[in-house]
């Protein structure tokens, strides 16, 4: 492993360089890597263990195409350990880019996991990042949570009262980047609430799943309540 770990770092940093015939070599290597079960934990120790950030951001992006599936396929405490190194990652990474190329990757673990109440380690994240003394953090949250509303989609009405208080306090914060990064994530709840209503593919899903659907509506305008009253 430590071989394959050692051959894909070299070929993410040639794909940065100006060597043409190193960049196509590279980039067929990585192509046919992905199509292998071990590219998984590959990219995983990258994003963890590389001290060059290009090669961290790179195994990142690569990772969310099969974190989903790398995941399901882990004994039970090694899927909480995988968890768990993501939020840890996310909240030491230094690099700005790292840092959202892991939040896609904790996005994408989060409709499996937090609409069964099965990552509560997420939303205590969450809350953490909301609270938290550096501008950074607090950006960070939100921006990991308008993430994870797309990739719920409709379902954010399930986290809707626990998230609320979170977009309150990004719209009344000091600075203007946290305050941005919580109306762009309003706008994601808004647009997901607002897409079911007009979207009658859900229509017949488990008749709205129990009258959820009919709460999209109410719940749209507290969420405009939250934001008109900050």
């Amino acid at each position: 492993m430590d071989d394959l770990v050692t051959t894909a770092e070299h070929a993410m940093m040639a794909m940065k360089g100006t060597d043409t015939g190193a960049v196509r070599a590279a980039t067929t290597y990585l192509k046919a890597l992905m199509n292998k079960k071990s590219s998984s934990p590959v990219f995983f120790l990258l994003v963890q263990n590389s001290t060059e950030p290009v090669v961290r951001q790179l195994a990142g992006v690569l990772l969310r195409r099969k974190v989903v599936q790398f995941w399901s396929q882990l004994p039970s405490e090694q899927k909480t350990s995988l968890q768990e190194a993501l939020l840890t990652k996310l909240a030491t990474e230094p690099q700005r880019v790292v840092r959202k190329a892991i939040i896609t990757n904790v996005a994408a673990l989060s409709k499996p996991l937090l609409l069964q109440g099965g990552w509560p380690q997420l939303m205590d994240a969450l809350v953490a990042c909301s609270a938290h003394d550096s501008e950074d953090a607090r950006e960070l949250g939100m921006i990991l949570l308008r993430e994870i509303t797309y990739m719920i989609g409709v379902k954010v009405i399930r986290i809707i009262d626990a998230i609320k208080p979170l977009m309150g306090a990004a719209l009344a914060d000091a600075s203007k980047r946290v305050q941005s990064a919580g109306l762009r994530c309003i706008a994601a709840v808004m647009s997901c609430l607002q897409g079911e209503e007009n979207d009658m593919l859900e229509v017949s899903e488990r008749e709205r799943e129990r009258g959820e659907a009919e709460r999209c509506g109410r719940t749209r305008h507290a969420v405009l309540h939250v934001w008109a009253a900050r």
